[in-house]
């Protein structure tokens, strides 16, 4: 047995197999990607839900005395929250809706989050992610 028989062995018998292996995992790498990409928006999504809602409860509260309508000022300042660096076009078109309680006012903001995931977003096109703040009236 010389020394070339022995490298073909080893080498020569497994040509391709590196390609298969790899067209079969990459499509589950790339699932795992998008997946962990998509829970980052959401996450963004919740977090700016959260501090429009936050922002529009607050002005609709400052604003409170006022003649004027408080959703005016509640719907202005959460807008403003939402249209501020935002790279996802369907937070413009988010939902703002104030309302009165007993002795308090609520403001709740849903964002719809496009799904990016294969397949999954024939069944779910969108995810709608809902921030809320209940500010106190005084």
């Amino acid at each position: 047995m010389n020394f070339k028989n022995t490298i073909n062995r080893f080498t020569g018998v497994k040509r391709g197999q590196v390609l298969v292996e790899f067209a079969l995992i990459i499509p589950i790498f790339i699932l795992v990607f998008l997946c962990i990409v998509q829970t980052a928006m959401i996450f963004n999504a919740q977090y700016t839900a959260n501090y429009a809602s936050f922002c529009g409860a607050r002005a609709a509260i400052v604003h409170a005395k006022i003649p004027d309508k408080p959703d005016v000022y509640a719907n202005l300042a959460a807008r403003f929250v939402l249209n501020a660096g935002s790279l996802n076009p369907l937070k413009q078109i988010a939902l703002v809706k104030g309302e009165y309680m007993l002795f308090e006012y609520r403001v709740t903001v849903t964002i719809l989050v496009r799904n990016y995931i294969p397949g999954y977003n024939l069944i779910v096109p969108v995810f709608p992610v809902k921030g809320s703040t209940r500010l106190p009236i005084e």
